[in-house]
């Protein structure tokens, strides 16, 4: 790669998100080689409560230590990196580009070059 460019990125691998997968633990949003990749699982949700997507994603990024294997690997990447992010009214997007940097710069990668907009989605 030459270079990765990304808007409101993750910095995790998700699980789908469907009533069905709610309900029976879900599968991954991805794969690789039609094989299912890991992916951080939505916590436990009370859907009577109303929570919003933004709420459901962030509650659930408190449990990522637990899956490591979800994380996205920027540190594989040599390439330079150029991200993106806003408040988001779907995930934390400026806080999983901070996971992202800090996860570069703790494994000798190159740490990527961040914009910040806390005014957009």
């Amino acid at each position: 790669l030459a270079a990765v460019v990304a808007g409101a990125p993750s910095s995790d691998l998700w699980q789908s998100m469907d009533m069905a997968g709610f309900l029976t633990g879900g599968t991954s949003t991805y794969s690789w080689r039609d094989k299912p990749l890991p992916f951080l699982p939505y916590s436990s949700v009370n859907f009577l409560a109303g929570p919003t997507v933004l709420e459901i994603h962030t509650k659930s990024l408190q449990s990522a230590a637990a899956y490591p294997a979800a994380l996205i690997a920027i540190e594989k990447t040599r390439a330079p990196v150029f991200l993106l992010c806003g408040k988001d009214r779907i995930w934390p997007s400026c806080d999983m580009v901070s996971t992202l940097a800090d996860r570069a710069a703790k494994n000798n990668a190159p740490v990527p070059e961040i914009l910040r907009y806390p005014d957009t989605g």
